[in-house]
């Protein structure tokens, strides 16, 4: 894995009831630990090609690009932000998730 679950978020997840933690992975930005969507991966080859080979803001020669579980594409920003600063991302917390109600 390239963004492993640290097992302290393991432990959180598993004191969650079935229905919650299957709707807990996937909102709140969760983050994958070994996969991507398309549309990201395409995204960060867009991102790759606008972007200078050398200098400032220039892009790594190597790098992973991982999806987080969110209807939206990474703002520009947000891609500044992760040429910028690449690692992980972060790991949400379950006590702060709400179950989403249907109606």
């Amino acid at each position: 894995d390239i963004n492993p679950k640290p097992k302290v978020q393991e432990q959180l997840e598993k004191k969650m009831k079935g229905e919650e933690r299957e709707a807990f992975v996937i909102s709140g930005e969760y983050p994958q630990s070994d996969r991507t969507n398309r549309h990201t991966l395409a995204q960060a080859v867009v991102q790759t090609l606008v972007r200078p080979a050398e200098g400032d803001g220039a892009v790594p020669k190597e790098f992973t690009v991982l999806s987080k579980s969110i209807s939206g594409l990474p703002s520009q920003e947000e891609w500044d932000e992760v040429f910028k600063n690449p690692g992980p991302a972060s790991w949400p917390d379950p006590a702060d998730f709400v179950m989403p109600m249907v109606e």
